[in-house]
């Protein structure tokens, strides 16, 4: 009986014990934020992301199968930097999205957003690609420029295997087995948003 309840205990003190690894303060927190809002262009940024699994990685610890070896740890907490056509139009074409968004919604405040790290999830991390307040209401917007489609309209790209939106009657719906889905339900937890305004 005893085996049984180390074994119901092993989530919460694994919780635990990361937590406690990396502690940060709600002050801490904010000062993160604030410092690395020019993400990738910001060296702490880049330091801060090696110390946590951020959202744009939790598909893939959720979804894994395989034992987790030294080569998959890396590649979560320091993976190497590459480009690519696909990431040069997606990086481009985001900063294009971001401003019509912001253009035409002049109601919804749009500010930009540094690494954000709840202290109750230290250990985790995020960056949306913004931030925004709506009607008193706090938001996150998340914007995918994917290439795979970038030729098609939206009512084609829907239809496409794994695209990361899908129809669900006469509206479009996030697919919940795609990676970007994982990612924007973290980005919530973490930031404590009560909406995600998913702009593709």
């Amino acid at each position: 009986m005893s085996q049984l309840v180390e074994i119901q205990n092993f989530p919460f003190k694994l919780y635990k014990c990361c937590n406690e690894f990396i502690p940060i303060s709600i002050e801490e927190a904010m000062n993160l934020e604030n410092v690395t809002v020019r993400q990738f262009d910001c060296t702490e940024w880049f330091n801060q992301r090696k110390k946590r699994i951020t959202a744009s990685q939790f598909a893939r610890v959720a979804k894994r199968k395989k034992q987790v070896n030294e080569i998959f740890l890396q590649s979560l907490f320091d993976p190497k930097k590459f480009s690519s056509a696909a990431t040069s139009y997606g990086t481009a074409n985001e900063t294009v999205a971001k401003e019509q968004y912001a253009e035409k919604y002049k109601d919804n405040h749009l500010h930009d957003c540094g690494l954000v790290v709840n202290p109750g999830f230290s250990f985790l991390g995020a960056t949306p690609d913004g931030k925004l307040c709506s009607n008193g209401t706090t938001g996150i917007i998340e914007i995918k420029c994917p290439y795979a489609v970038r030729d098609l309209k939206i009512e084609e790209a829907v239809v496409t295997a794994n695209f990361c939106l899908q129809k669900n009657g006469d509206v479009l719906v996030m697919n919940k087995g795609h990676d970007h889905y994982y990612q924007v339900q973290g980005q919530l937890l973490l930031s404590g948003a009560t909406f995600c305004e998913f702009i593709v």
